[in-house]
């Protein structure tokens, strides 16, 4: 019995170590329906416009485009292929607005 409380310890404290691991970041980038750059959702296969995450409307089967950890601190908080920087401080854009024929920027930096 000592051997098998042995063995039941070593199995718990492997299975608790590999827990413990981080966990290698999911790549989320896509290409969504408009041909832009996209958000990819735990699904695999559903790619949402960089434009719809954190719009508070779940587009990702379990809500994953609208999580606090993704959303919390925008821009800083967003995966770096859904956010354009315009030249204007502090000022940003998602990604799939950028030259769309539109000023989003309101110095055109998303148009040239």
């Amino acid at each position: 019995s000592v051997l098998a409380l042995l063995i039941l310890t070593a199995g718990l404290a492997s299975g608790l170590a590999l827990a413990l691991l981080p966990r290698a970041p999911v790549n989320r980038l896509c290409t969504a329906p408009n041909n832009k750059t996209g958000f990819l959702c735990d699904d695999r296969v559903t790619c949402v416009p960089a434009s719809w995450v954190c719009d508070s409307i779940s587009n990702c089967r379990n809500g994953e485009d609208e999580q606090e950890q993704l959303c919390g601190d925008l821009p800083h908080s967003l995966p770096g292929h859904l956010v354009f920087y315009c030249r204007s401080p502090r000022s940003w854009v998602y990604a799939d607005q950028r030259c769309n024929g539109m000023n989003d920027c309101g110095d055109c930096s998303d148009e040239t």
